[in-house]
């Protein structure tokens, strides 16, 4: 992949990504459920968002901080929990917690990290919050949210709109699936993408 240091836009790393992965791990990074139409409506609601100039106000101060359950952030911005992140790149969990860190933000880890809560834990971020699932399986909850406190994760995030999954067709296509596995056309995709391959392979320690 270009090195990020050359890539000037999110556009510019979604080109990067398609060329240098597996096409059945782009997708899933990439596409959304069904016809994607809330994934179209989502990028245009971004791409509605204006930001006025205010010249001649008094702009020499500038504070982007803001204090969150206790917590001081240098920007009102963070890190949602994503899914299967090391999936894309070698530590991609860790990786990510550490740029928040220095970015003086949260970090939030997701219940589909290939990452360990403790290996996250271990870089050091702060705050750090734990996404949850309310499981049928209350033992397995128990044991996550568990986890995350011997771990000193500062908060739970309650994710209630994942019920039932979406339809997504890509994902379909290329026969992904969680745990990660490809069907023959996925198979010749990563073949094609070797180096995306191993560069998005998970780190068998964890």
């Amino acid at each position: 992949m270009a090195a990020l240091k050359c890539l000037y836009s999110v556009a510019a790393v979604r080109v990067a990504a398609r060329r240098t992965l597996p096409r059945p791990v782009f997708d899933f990074a990439d596409g959304g459920a069904e016809d994607e139409r809330t994934l179209r409506r989502n990028e245009q609601a971004f791409n509605e968002v204006a930001i006025l100039p205010r010249p001649l106000n008094g702009a020499t101060t500038r504070d982007l901080s803001l204090d969150l359950f206790g917590a001081k952030l240098a920007i009102p911005l963070g890190i949602a929990p994503t899914g299967l992140a090391g999936l894309f790149w070698p530590d991609g969990e860790r990786a990510a917690a550490r740029a928040a860190a220095a970015a003086g933000t949260f970090y939030c880890a997701s219940h589909g990290s290939v990452c360990t809560l403790e290996d996250i834990a271990a870089t050091g971020s702060s705050p750090r919050w734990m996404q949850v699932f309310v499981y049928t399986d209350r033992g397995f909850t128990r044991e996550m949210v568990d986890r995350a406190r011997a771990s000193s994760y500062d908060a739970l995030v309650l994710t209630i709109d994942n019920q039932m999954l979406g339809n997504r067709e890509r994902d379909i296509r290329n026969g992904f699936a969680i745990p990660p596995r490809f069907g023959l056309a996925g198979t010749l995709a990563a073949a094609t993408r070797r180096r995306g391959f191993f560069v998005c392979a998970p780190d068998s320690r964890n």
